[in-house]
């Protein structure tokens, strides 16, 4: 409510026309100052030097500020996976073979897969039978 409060203010207040610009939250693009996005300028040039000069140190801190990125940005790194002390008994476990007849590839369009993942598919499913 506030933030439409603000842009209403923004957009028909009182003030001059040029400071009629409606700010961009940096929902869909980066923005300095906006929301936090995974691919940010920063990691994206530490990716760039380690890969271009194969420096080690970059890449290091690369996956430091991508893991920080994943963690501001995502559920999956807010979580924190708890592990028991001791595994299951694998006579709990179903076999590999049961497993596989519930495989199903035909729910991925070849529209929304490369030809590649999908005849990589293809062939996975056919050797599994």
């Amino acid at each position: 409510l506030e933030e439409s409060l603000q842009r209403h203010e923004i957009a028909f207040g009182e003030d001059e026309c040029d400071s009629r610009i409606l700010r961009n939250p940096g929902f869909f693009h980066w923005r300095s100052g906006g929301e936090k996005h995974i691919n940010d300028p920063t990691s994206i040039g530490l990716l760039q030097e380690a890969t271009k000069y194969e420096n080690k140190n970059a890449y290091d801190k690369y996956c430091e500020a991508a893991m920080n990125s994943i963690q501001d940005c995502t559920l999956r790194g807010q979580m924190e996976i708890a592990f028991p002390d001791t595994g299951i008994d694998i006579s709990e476990v179903e076999p590999a073979a049961n497993i596989v007849k519930r495989f199903a590839t035909g729910a991925m369009s070849f529209g929304s897969i490369s030809l590649e993942a999908h005849t990589t598919l293809a062939m996975a499913m056919n050797r599994l039978g």
